[in-house]
C-alpha cells in the first residue's frame, strides 16, 4: 500500500475511534467498553470460545471470562461447556444481549448523527461506500495471512 493510501487509511481509523469515544462520552457512559465489544464480537460472528474472544479483542481470557460473568447475570450472554472442544467455555449471546447491542449502537448513531447534521448527501455516499468497503474484507483470510508474534505465545486457553 502506498504512503498517502496507508495515511488515509490510518486518519480513518484514528478519526472512528475518536468519533466513538466522545459519543460515548456524550451519553455519559462511563462503563468499560470491554463488555459491549464482547457483546458486539457474539452478536457478528456468533458464539465463539472465550479464548477466542480475548484473541479477537486481545483482551487477557481471564477478564473475557470475568466480563462474561457480568454479562451472564444481566442475561445478556449464555457460558456453556462445548462438546466439541472438550469442554471448553463457549459463549453465546442472547436475544436480550442482541437487543441490548442494537439499542447501544442506535444510541452511538444518534449521538454521532447532531455532529453530522450539515454532511450532505455527497458525504454520506462516501460514509455508506466505506463502509461497504471495510464490510468486504476477508478477516479470515487476513488473520491466516499475519505474522506471527515473537515472544508472545497468544492468550492461555480457557
Amino acid at each position: 500500500m502506498d504512503s498517502d493510501r496507508g495515511a488515509a487509511l490510518a486518519a480513518l481509523l484514528t478519526a472512528t475511534f475518536r468519533a466513538t469515544r466522545s459519543a460515548t462520552l456524550a451519553l455519559g457512559d462511563l462503563k468499560a467498553s470491554a463488555p459491549r465489544h464482547i457483546l458486539a464480537t457474539l452478536d457478528a460472528d456468533g458464539p465463539m470460545r472465550v479464548r477466542d474472544v480475548a484473541a479477537a479483542l486481545r483482551i487477557a481470557p481471564p477478564s473475557v471470562a470475568h466480563a462474561a460473568e457480568a454479562l451472564e447475570h444481566q442475561g445478556y450472554v449464555e457460558r456453556y461447556a462445548s462438546p466439541d472442544c472438550g469442554g471448553c467455555t463457549m459463549l453465546r449471546i442472547t436475544p436480550d444481549g442482541s437487543a441490548a447491542n442494537r439499542d447501544w449502537y442506535a444510541r452511538i448513531v444518534e449521538a454521532l448523527g447532531g455532529g453530522l447534521a450539515e454532511a450532505s448527501d455527497e458525504d454520506w455516499d462516501a460514509v455508506a461506500r466505506t463502509a461497504r468497503l471495510l464490510a468486504s474484507l476477508d478477516h479470515e483470510s487476513m488473520r491466516a495471512s499475519a505474522p506471527p508474534h515473537r515472544g508472545h505465545r497468544g492468550p492461555r486457553a480457557v
